[in-house]
């Protein structure tokens, strides 16, 4: 079963929302836009209370409304759900929950509603019947927060409520275990069975085995209904366990006296309360090396790495203990669910928190291979999480995010469908020219922009034809004060323009709003585009951005940069620009001396070749770097600046 779809109303920051989900999902959007939100809300609906404060209320005059849909409901999903009423869609094929709640400010509380609907009926007739706990049971859900008190977990008192997860009868106290048997004996005799609970009862509170005489009786019943074999079973299991106990108990007593006896504790105890016993009203003081009944020994159990407690351990460390410990509740909800459960959903805010980039891909990693493992025994696990991390992000498929953005005055959810890929082809190429060499081309554009994953958390982005303004751009925008980051601009590489198409089609199913920077020869093929400066208005194909460069930029910082980036071209330098300028002959270097000379060739034909051959003859991202980083902000390329700004003002007209 598959929560496919959500409609969210009037809840906290969000007017209205319809988002769609796959089978892992991944929340991403820029803080304060209501991931949380979505999560908080889809939650509300799952738990087996639902309520709503007053602060949940966007507008409190008007219903919070949350509409959860299902799908891929197997033969037991549909079983667990029948209802003569008719819950089933089959029009949708899905199964929809609508909660409705209405603040009451004369009570201080909140009128809820959660109701099965059918929208394939009349309106009248939606309403088809209340969603009750027995519902509620066939469908598991679990929420780690991110406000996550790592010691709460990890503590001797957490470790023993996670043992009791595992083992909860064993866990049990001994006196309770006791009352637990008693209490099925007696209901045996509510059947018309025979046995003596006084002489159960002074067995038990002696700590003394069930006799052979009672075990026997009771395998000697012959009712062989289900309410007679379950009380049986529970007898043998209950007895099984409480044997092991009062076995345990007496081993530790013998283990705590032995000691006291070895350390000559035993002699002290009998010492002090000698000389003290006037002043202890006949009350004895007593020495224990370790406690006598074993559930005061597991609430003292703890959990090290190496030795060490795992309190010890880095925040990141006992974040990611933490999270496998929050998973392993999913088994606590199945076994102790009177009905045998088979779909969960599990939300996790930030599991990123303190985590090395490793630890945070291996994460989503192992969280997919967690969702496998309990696939081969059947249980489905739906995965809602919400991260900033680029790290995470770079290790999903596309469908698996779900972009939270904003839009005008609410939020909207962007999301790519399986066809995705299929779709976007058909969007550049002819239905003819879908081969699987263009869908490769595209294949490959998305593993780039996975690469650079921040770009889906980016409000725009600045698209760059090659290696040197991707290196030099970053550089060049702030020394000209222009915080790309604090306008959420990404710059990506096209790696050539013949790619942009692709880029522009991706970019835009994700409603990422994009500048284009192109060298001047791609004018007349994409001259109509919108958003684009084009850069080296009379260069030639090669060079377009060193061009800029070289009209704007001081000569001996470019070959100072051209030096530091390729040192076997430095050989001969000084010796071919004598070649052109004779006055350089009184030079021995090329330094801010020599800048006004070199200032006056500047038009010269073969000193702009010489130059020019210089910065295009190994293109790179290092020479871009060095000579970005040499440069003033006065000696930028105006064209740079410009683009640096449309791109800013493209952003915040889309996002404000």
């Amino acid at each position: 079963m598959l929560l496919y779809r959500a409609y969210i109303e009037n809840f906290r920051n969000i007017d209205h929302i319809n988002i769609n989900f796959s089978d892992f999902n991944v929340l991403i959007g820029e803080n304060n836009i209501g991931k949380t939100n979505i999560l908080t809300a889809i939650n509300k609906v799952l738990s087996k209370n639902v309520y709503f404060k007053e602060d949940d209320f966007k507008i409190l005059e008007k219903p919070i409304i949350i509409e959860l849909s299902f799908n891929n409901l197997s033969e037991e999903d549909k079983a667990a759900f029948f209802d003569f009423e008719g819950l089933y869609n089959p029009k949708d094929n899905d199964i929809t929950i609508k909660t409705i709640g209405t603040w009451r400010s004369t009570i201080g509380n909140a009128d809820i509603s959660v109701n099965f609907i059918r929208k394939d009926l009349k309106e009248e007739e939606q309403e088809v019947k209340p969603v009750t706990k027995s519902f509620r049971k066939t469908l598991g859900s679990l929420y780690i927060s991110a406000h996550r008190n790592y010691s709460k977990n990890m503590d001797s008192k957490g470790i023993f409520e996670l043992l009791r997860l595992f083992a909860p009868y064993q866990t049990m106290p001994l006196d309770s275990l006791k009352q637990e048997i008693i209490q099925e004996f007696r209901e045996l005799n509510e059947m018309d069975f025979e046995f003596n609970l006084q002489d159960i009862e002074n067995l038990l509170n002696n700590n003394e085995k069930l006799t052979e005489n009672i075990l026997n009786n009771l395998k000697k019943i012959k009712d062989e209904s289900e309410s007679v074999c379950e009380i049986r079973d529970k007898i043998d299991n209950y007895n099984n366990i409480y044997e092991q106990k009062i076995k345990i108990n007496n081993d530790l007593l013998e283990f705590n006296e032995n000691h006291k006896e070895y350390y000559n504790l035993t002699e002290i105890e009998n010492t002090v309360n000698s000389f003290f016993s006037t002043f202890l009203n006949n009350d004895e003081l007593k020495f224990d090396v370790m406690p006598t009944e074993d559930i005061e020994l597991l609430k003292n159990i703890s959990m090290d790495i190496h030795g060490d407690s795992i309190l010890k351990q880095g925040d990141g460390y006992q974040n990611f203990i933490d999270l496998l410990i929050n998973l392993s509740k999913l088994i606590k909800i199945k076994n102790s669910n009177e009905v045998d459960i088979c779909n969960f959903i599990v939300i996790i805010e930030e599991p990123e928190t303190h985590l090395h980039p490793h630890m945070q891909r291996n994460f989503i990693k192992s969280l997919k291979e967690f969702k496998e493992l309990f696939e081969k025994r059947n249980i489905f696990i739906q995965f809602f999480i919400s991260t900033h991390s680029p790290y995470i992000v770079s290790n999903l498929q596309i469908p698996e995010l779900n972009i939270i953005r904003k839009n005008e005055e609410n939020i909207i959810s962007v999301k790519l469908e399986e066809n995705y890929i299929q779709k976007i082809c058909h969007e550049v190429y002819s239905d003819d020219e879908c081969s699987f060499n263009n869908i490769k081309k595209i294949n490959n554009v998305i593993n780039s922009l996975l690469n650079y994953s921040d770009v889906f958390f980016s409000k725009g982005t600045i698209l760059c034809e090659g290696d040197s303004e991707f290196g030099a751009f970053p550089i060049l925008a702030s020394k000209l004060k222009y915080n790309l980051d604090q306008y959420g601009i990404t710059l990506l590489n096209l790696e050539g323009a013949d790619r942009l198409k692709l880029f522009l089609n991706i970019l835009k199913e994700f409603k990422i709003h994009t500048y284009i920077i192109l060298d001047a020869d791609k004018k007349e093929k994409y001259g109509h585009l919108p958003h684009i400066s084009f850069l080296g208005e009379d260069s030639t194909k090669n060079g377009a951005f060193e061009l800029e460069l070289y009209k704007n930029a001081p000569h001996y910082k470019i070959f100072k940069a051209v030096d530091l980036s390729y040192p076997s071209l430095s050989r001969n330098r000084i010796q071919e620009i004598k070649e052109i300028i004779p006055e350089f002959d009184g030079f021995d270097s090329l330094d801010e001396s020599s800048e006004e000379l070199l200032e006056e060739y500047k038009e010269n034909s073969n000193y702009k070749r010489l130059v020019m051959n210089y910065m295009t003859q190994k293109k790179n991202i290092l020479f871009s770097r060095i000579l970005a980083e040499e440069l003033d902000p006065s000696e930028i390329p105006p064209i740079f600046k410009e683009a640096f700004e449309n791109a800013i003002k493209l952003t915040e007209e889309n996002y404000g």
